[in-house]
């Protein structure tokens, strides 16, 4: 290939309209009612490519979140951070369980989404989490 003729192809790339999609609108997101004197609650949902689903809770300073991811996906990702902040966390390829202590108290959010790193590309995924919030007591009846 001449160099006339890679310029060429690189004019015809530059002077191409580009036709972005924009992604879809963000999922609403779901107050949990976790607390750390009721037993784990299933979540059972799916993500859309480019939006993630989203849930929020109420966390106090030194609670601990149980994630479990009940149907284990190598690429579901998840984000969680106080709402309206950067995430302070993120984990991809989650599955057994992931206890995360919350560092101080506020209304938490947490971001379920899925991508494949091979395909570079979002992806529509099934999920089954089961989550608890733990305080120093743990309930002895669940």
């Amino acid at each position: 290939m001449g160099f006339r003729t890679l310029v060429t192809m690189i004019a015809a790339l530059v002077a191409m309209p580009a036709f972005a999609i924009p992604p879809p609108p963000p999922q609403d997101a779901v107050l949990l009612p976790l607390a750390t004197t009721a037993c784990p609650i299933d979540v059972v949902a799916s993500t859309r490519p480019y939006s993630p689903v989203i849930y929020h809770f109420n966390g106090k300073t030194e609670d601990t979140l149980l994630l479990v991811n009940g149907k284990p996906d190598l690429n579901l990702n998840f984000a969680l951070g106080i709402v309206g902040e950067t995430p302070l966390i993120s984990g991809a390829g989650f599955g057994a369980g992931v206890f995360i202590r919350l560092p101080r108290a506020g209304t938490y959010e947490l971001q379920i989404s899925s991508f494949d790193p091979l395909l570079m590309k979002a992806l529509a995924a099934d999920f089954k989490l089961k989550l608890a919030l733990r305080g120093e007591v743990i309930p002895q009846d669940c």
